[in-house]
């Protein structure tokens, strides 16, 4: 299988590790060599020099002050002059507390330089030096950095089998949902596909699995398998090319070219929307960085349907007349499907920019909409584009910021509804339903959608009590929420669902009711409904922070854009 991942993932953003396996308590060396330098003394604590020497021109200085010096070169990215301290460091204080973190921290700033050998070389002595005592989390620490290693050296057997190895450790559930993903990742490059898709849902359910606070210290890599597991089919789009039927390829089917060649076509297109759900769990999941590659890589889809369909070959043996009819039969049947491809690219932005990561991606992917769009009407490229750079920030604070939102509190016998209205300043409680079959319910709130042109749909997302992991109610929530999305979308209704912590939404309904006016009888009929309305002013209240915030940036860019050109004219 030929993979057409570019090959970014964290193993190669490998974070600068400030900290160490452990913290030293106090300073000792021993006396060293002379340096370099012509004239030196040295005791326990100090070394002065006869003359100055490294990049700060040091004269004096502790196994300390080079630790903090190197420590903060690296922090500044000047990994070479942290690797100079570093090694002085090791050299002339061989006994000081030092020298662990400094080893460590020595095969990081390797590592960044891709001195993979050196930084290699480097973790082994790391790990040699540990003391029996040491956790496994220390070891672990290193050992992730050699995975590194092997994925910048495109040894992704080596890496692969690694992070497998290290999971029979004892490790932190981040640590070893990293690893899983690690392994994923190694196997995904060597394309052994079944292997890497096993660790990916691993590490997925791993992460559903844990308590909430490792959930939140795993967001990343958590996110980073639901993107792997949507690469693994956008391969299978990928790999199925579109071939223009032979004259023999219709005479054994019995269809026409047409009927046969659209059959083609629409199973490519089967494959694009299948990767596409799976990009769009990826931005559903919300972390901002891996939502805005999932967002890109659904733009790029289909700026790969348009060149496969433009580049599909005309039979040769087809007569003027035959390629004229052909050509716009082509653009008949696809035309259909490049309109939903942008519809349901929009779609995927609006929530891509509610995590907020929409100036990653978003002016990088107009272009691609703008092609495609100029392939349904070429006449209209030109407006197209005109479009997307003057009105872009215009339409992302009309489109993307939802005002008429509908609020589901969902329940096993009775849900709740709420919606706001069309400006998002007030919400009402809508209605209360008896709870019956989830395509019954689904059902029911696409008429819902329709009806009140709703913007977006929130549902309530329960957690349990400790607020320490994801119950039964939760995870029913969560697939609540995928088959609505679903629906909505196979319906070419361009509505975004999300979930929104209901944690207390039922004590404050009850605690408002107490104080209304309706009769104590009804209070209950209504309980469920005032929840869901409380569940979208919540919702509303991030959406209006997230809108402030995006309109303030707005503004920063264009005062930085015109402070330039007002220099200029005073100039």
């Amino acid at each position: 299988m030929k993979s057409n991942l570019i090959f970014v993932p964290n193993l190669l953003l490998v974070a600068l590790l400030i900290g160490c396996a452990s913290t030293p308590k106090k300073n000792v060396a021993l006396q060293p060599e002379p340096s370099a330098a012509s004239e030196a003394y040295g005791d326990q604590e100090l070394m002065v020099l006869g003359e100055p020497t490294g990049p700060d021109a040091l004269q004096v200085y502790s196994s300390e002050t080079l630790y903090l010096r190197a420590v903060d070169l690296m922090s500044g990215g000047a990994y070479a002059e942290a690797i100079f301290y570093f090694e002085k460091l090791i050299n002339e204080f061989p006994a000081s507390d030092y020298v662990l973190p400094a080893r460590y921290n020595l095969g990081n700033c390797y590592l960044k330089l891709q001195e993979n050998d050196r930084a290699m070389a480097s973790m082994d002595l790391y790990l040699e030096m540990l003391p029996p005592d040491a956790t496994a989390q220390d070891r672990a620490d290193a050992i992730f950095r050699q995975g590194h290693v092997f994925a910048q050296k495109k040894e992704y057997d080596k890496m692969a089998r690694l992070f497998d190895a290290v999971q029979e450790t004892t490790l932190p559930t981040p640590m070893k949902i990293e690893a899983m993903v690690n392994a994923g990742i190694g196997y995904f490059m060597l394309q052994q596909i079944d292997t890497a898709k096993e660790r990916f849902q691993g590490a997925r359910k791993t992460y559903m699995d844990a308590p909430r606070k490792e959930r939140v210290a795993s967001k990343y890599h958590a996110a980073q398998s639901l993107f792997y597991l949507a690469e693994l089919k956008r391969n299978i789009y990928a790999e199925f090319t579109v071939v223009m039927p032979s004259t023999a390829e219709v005479k054994a089917s019995g269809q026409t070219l047409e009927e046969l060649l659209v059959q083609r076509l629409e199973k490519k297109c089967q494959y694009l929307l299948n990767a596409q759900k799976a990009y769009v769990r990826t931005i559903r999941d919300g972390h901002a960085g891996w939502s805005s590659a999932a967002g890109y890589k659904v733009g790029t889809l289909y700026e790969d349907l348009y060149d496969s369909l433009e580049t599909l070959p005309i039979p040769p043996d087809f007569t003027e007349e035959e390629k004229e009819v052909y050509e716009e039969m082509v653009k008949e049947r696809i035309a259909v499907l490049l309109r939903k491809a942008v519809r349901i690219w929009q779609m995927t932005m609006r929530m891509a920019v509610r995590t907020g990561a929409d100036n990653v991606w978003v002016n990088r992917t107009a272009a691609s909409i703008a092609r495609v769009k100029g392939y349904l009407s070429a006449e209209k490229e030109e407006k197209i584009v005109k479009e997307h750079e003057i009105t872009q920030a215009m339409l992302i604070e009309a489109t993307y910021f939802p005002k008429r939102v509908l609020g589901v509190d969902l329940g096993l016998k009775k849900t709740g509804l709420a919606i706001s209205d069309e400006l998002g300043i007030s919400v009402r409680a809508l209605e209360t339903f008896q709870t019956r079959s989830r395509k019954e319910d689904i059902a029911h709130l696409v008429e819902l959608v329709k009806e009140h042109k709703v913007e977006a749909v929130v549902i309530g997302y329960p957690l349990l009590p400790d607020s320490k992991q994801e119950g039964m109610m939760a995870k029913r929530a969560r697939g609540f929420l995928d088959t609505l999305q679903d629906t909505l979308t196979d319906l070419e209704i361009e509505v975004p669902v999300f979930l929104e912590d209901e944690t207390g939404s039922t004590l404050e309904a009850e605690k408002r009711l107490a104080q209304s006016e309706v009769k104590k009888s009804k209070r209950k009929k209504i309980k469920d409904s005032e929840a869901a309305r409380v569940i979208v002013e919540r919702f509303l209240e991030k959406v209006q922070s997230q809108e402030a915030a995006h309109k303030r940036n707005k503004e920063k860019e264009k005062q930085d854009q015109t402070e330039p050109a007002k220099k200029d004219t005073e100039t």
